[in-house]
């Protein structure tokens, strides 16, 4: 209960500070900006196919990269999640059966530190997964 009230008083808090912000200044020349750039304004018809279009429109404005890299880091997480599933699943049980083999050894280190190195990784490859009670550790 008291982690609760901590996280009301941050909310309340940082509430405050949103409703403090204050927009930032028109620009001299009146003009609003514009963003993103239209396609219309790329003037890329002439170009053929899409990646001869895509080399022009980041040149024209660098921030389509960034775009581009996190849309092909959406596409290829999401095509390779199953696989991110299965390799957690084996450090799971990997790590199961390292908790099981130190509680049959005595007090061992470095059984310990690998143990918890798998249990990282583990949480790593199931992050978005962690509120599946069949893969949290104990």
């Amino acid at each position: 209960m008291k982690g609760f009230y901590w996280i009301l008083i941050l909310l309340l808090l940082s509430v405050g500070q949103i409703e403090s912000v204050q927009p930032a200044p028109a620009s001299p020349s009146g003009a609003e900006p514009r963003f993103p750039k239209p396609v219309e304004e790329y003037h890329d018809e002439q170009f053929p196919g899409i990646a001869a279009k895509l080399v022009q429109r980041i040149q024209a404005e660098p921030f389509n990269l960034v775009g581009t890299l996190i849309f092909l880091g959406a596409i290829i997480h999401t095509f390779l999640t199953s696989k991110f599933m299965l390799i957690a699943h084996r450090l799971e049980h990997q790590y199961h059966a390292l908790e099981e083999q130190e509680k049959d050894t005595s007090d061992d280190k470095q059984l310990s530190r690998m143990r918890d190195r798998i249990k990282f990784r583990a949480q790593l490859f199931i992050f978005s997964e962690r509120l599946k009670p069949s893969l949290e550790f104990g």
